[in-house]
C-alpha cells in the first residue's frame, strides 16, 4: 500500500525533471531560462533538512522572487509554501506553507499542467488527512483525493485505501477494489504514454492489496479476521500508529489471516526505516515475513526477494550474491502469475543480473581486489602475487566453482611461485631480479629488503601507493554504484522512496568516485609504462584490472 504523506509533488517534479526534454518548458508555468526561478523551485522541493541559516536565505529569494517575477506569483508562493510544509527546521512556518499552498491552487489549476493540479490536490488531502498545517479533517481529505482522482487516476491509489478503511467516507470495498483494480489496469497498458504518473505510483504495495483484498473475499475468512485486518492498515498507513496497528494484526493473525502476517512484516519493516529497536526489528519483520510466504501468502514471498535485492552490498560479490537469492523468490512469485514477480523476473533478462549464486567464483575472477583492499594485509607479496595473475585465474587453473577449487587454485598458483623463485636466483639479470622480489614474493621473502635502491623500487613503491588508493576509491565508487542502480530499478518499478537530497549526494559520491578512479587508472598505467622505459616490468595488479572494469560498468545513472 501506497503511505499516505507530503511527497507527491516532490516525486512529479522530479520525474518531470528527469524527462523534461520530452516536453515543452513553458508548459510547467515556468521558463528554463529563468535560472533563478529553477534553482529556487529546485531547493524548495528538496531541502528536508535544512538549517536556520539556509532556510533564512530561501526565504529572502522567495520575497525578491515575488517581486521580480509578478507573473509567476502563484507558482513560486506554492513551491515556497511545500517547502514549509516539508522542512524540518524552526523557522519553516506549517500553517503558513498550507494556506500558500491553498490559496495558489485555484489560480495555478489552469496555467500548470493537470498532473501537477492533481499533486497539489493530493497534498491538500494529506495535510487535512494528517493535520499538517490545518486541523485534521478526513471528510476534507476525501474530498480534496477526490478531486485528484478525478484529474489525474493515479490518486485512485489514495482514494481507495480510503474506501476501504472507512477513514472520511463509508466503507465501500467493492469501491476500493474497483479504483485499485482501473489503476493497475492503467498503469500496465501497453500503449500509455512515456510520463504516465499512475506507473510511476502504482508500485509493488499497490498489487498487494489487490491480491489481499480478492482473498478476502472468500467465504471461509473469519469476519472478525477481516475486521482487525481494515482496522490495521487504518492505522499503520494512515494514522502511522504502529502499536495499534500491531495489536490489530495479532487478532487477525490469531484467526488465521496470512495477510495480517505480512502486514506485521511490513510494519517492523517501517519501524527498521524509522530506527525503532532496528536490531529486534530486523528480526521480527523477517519472521513474520516467513511465517506469511509458509502460509502460501505469495506477496510475502516476493518481499523476502525485494529485502534481498535491496541489500546495501559493499563489494560486487556481494551484490551478485545478493541478487543471485533474490531471484529465486522472484521467480516463485512469478511462475504463478504474480505481477511484481513477473515485472522483476523480466527485469532480470533486461539488465543481465545474475540468476545463480557463485560467490567464489566471483571472487577468483576479479572481486579477489577484496583481498588487496584490505588495509590490515601487510604481506604485500602475497596479494603482488595475486593480483598478477589471479585475475584470471578461472582461465589458467580451471574453473573455479566452490572453495576447494580456489584453495586447489592458490596451491598451484604457489607452486608456479616457488618455480619462478628458483628459476630467478639463478638469474644472472637485475631487472629479473627485482621483478621476482616485487611479484612473486608470496613465501618468506620480504619484497621491500629485495628491491634494489634504484628507480625501480621507487617506482614499485609508487604503484602500491596508487593501488591502495585505488581500493579505497573501488569502495566508494561500488556503494554508490550500486544505491543508484537500486535506485533506478525502484524508480522503473514504482517503489522508490528515496528523497531528491538522498539522490543528490549518491549522485555526486559516484560521480566523484568515477572521476577519481580514473586518476588512479592514468597513474597505475603511467608508473608501468615508466618502469618499461628503464627496462623493468611492473606487472598489472589486480587492482588496476578492477578499476579498468569498474569503469566500463554502464552509467546507474542512464
Amino acid at each position: 500500500m501506497k503511505r499516505l504523506f507530503i511527497a507527491t509533488t516532490a516525486l512529479l517534479l522530479t520525474f518531470i525533471a528527469v524527462n523534461a526534454v520530452n516536453f515543452n518548458p513553458n508548459m510547467y508555468g515556468y521558463n528554463q531560462n529563468e535560472k533563478e526561478l529553477t534553482k529556487f523551485f529546485d531547493k524548495c522541493k528538496s531541502l528536508y533538512n535544512p538549517s536556520e541559516k539556509t532556510f533564512k536565505k530561501v526565504q529572502d529569494t522567495y520575497m525578491q522572487l515575488l517581486d521580480k517575477y509578478p507573473e509567476k506569483r502563484e507558482l513560486t508562493m506554492m513551491y515556497y509554501g511545500y517547502l514549509n510544509l516539508i522542512a524540518n527546521c524552526p523557522l519553516a512556518n506549517k500553517e503558513e506553507g498550507f494556506k500558500l499552498m491553498q490559496d495558489a491552487l485555484p489560480k495555478l489549476s489552469n496555467s500548470i499542467p493537470e498532473v501537477l493540479v492533481a499533486a497539489i490536490n493530493a497534498d491538500i488531502a494529506c495535510c487535512y488527512l494528517k493535520g499538517i498545517g490545518t486541523p485534521k479533517d478526513e471528510q476534507k481529505s476525501f474530498a480534496f483525493y477526490q478531486k485528484a482522482c478525478e484529474i489525474d487516476s493515479a490518486y485512485a491509489e489514495n482514494l481507495s485505501y480510503l474506501y476501504y478503511t472507512g477513514v472520511g467516507t463509508k466503507i465501500d470495498e467493492e469501491r476500493a477494489f474497483s479504483l485499485l483494480q482501473s489503476c493497475y489496469k492503467k498503469a500496465m497498458d501497453p500503449n500509455r504514454k512515456s510520463f504516465d504518473y499512475s506507473y510511476v505510483i502504482f508500485s509493488r504495495e499497490g498489487y498487494e492489496k489487490l491480491f489481499s483484498f480478492l482473498l478476502l473475499e472468500r467465504d471461509d475468512v473469519d469476519s472478525l479476521a477481516k475486521e482487525k485486518y481494515r482496522e490495521g492498515l487504518r492505522d499503520l498507513y494512515i494514522y502511522r500508529d504502529f502499536d495499534a496497528a500491531k495489536i490489530s494484526f495479532e487478532s487477525a493473525v490469531e484467526r488465521g489471516l496470512p495477510n495480517a502476517m505480512y502486514e506485521l512484516g511490513i510494519l517492523y519493516d517501517n519501524m527498521i526505516k524509522l530506527n525503532i529497536e532496528k536490531s529486534e526489528s530486523k528480526e521480527k519483520r523477517d519472521q513474520w515475513l516467513a511465517k506469511a510466504a509458509e502460509a502460501g501468502y505469495y506477496p510475502a514471498i516476493y518481499m523476502q526477494g525485494f529485502i534481498k535485492f535491496n541489500i546495501n552490498a559493499t563489494f560486487v560479490a556481494q551484490e551478485n550474491k545478493a541478487k543471485a537469492d533474490a531471484y529465486q523468490y522472484f521467480k516463485q512469485t512469478a511462475d504463478v502469475g504474480y505481477g511484481p514477480g513477473v515485472k522483476m523476473v523480466k527485469a532480470y533478462e533486461i539488465n543481465g543480473w545474475p540468476k545463480e549464486a557463485n560467490l567464489f567464483g566471483d571472487i577468483a575472477k576479479g572481486v579477489l581486489s577484496v583481498a588487496a583492499m584490505a588495509s590490515s594485509i601487510k604481506n604485500d607479496g602475497v596479494v603482488a602475487g595475486l593480483t598478477s595473475q589471479m585475475h584470471n585465474t578461472g582461465e589458467q587453473y580451471g574453473e573455479i566453482n566452490t572453495i576447494d577449487d580456489f584453495l586447489g587454485a592458490l596451491y598451484r598458483q604457489n607452486e608456479q611461485l616457488k618455480a619462478k623463485r628458483r628459476e630467478l636466483e639463478q638469474s644472472e639479470s637485475p631487472s629479473d631480479k627485482n621483478v621476482y622480489s616485487d611479484v612473486s614474493s608470496g613465501g618468506n621473502v620480504n619484497a621491500d629488503e629485495n628491491l634494489s635502491t634504484g628507480m625501480f623500487a621507487d617506482l614499485s613503491r609508487q604503484y602500491r601507493e596508487w593501488e591502495h588508493r585505488a581500493s579505497k576509491d573501488i569502495d566508494t565508487f561500488n556503494k554508490h554504484f550500486g544505491w543508484l542502480a537500486a535506485h533506478k530499478v525502484n524508480n522503473n518499478t514504482g517503489d522508490s522512496n528515496s528523497s531528491d537530497s538522498d539522490y543528490d549526494f549518491h549522485n555526486h559520491m559516484y560521480s566523484s568516485a568515477k572521476k577519481a578512479l580514473k586518476t588512479d587508472l592514468e597513474a597505475l598505467r603511467n608508473t608501468r609504462a615508466a618502469a618499461a622505459k628503464d627496462g623493468f616490468n611492473i606487472p598489472m595488479g589486480m587492482i588496476e584490472d578492477t578499476v579498468e572494469v569498474s569503469l566500463k560498468r554502464p552509467d546507474p545513472r542512464e
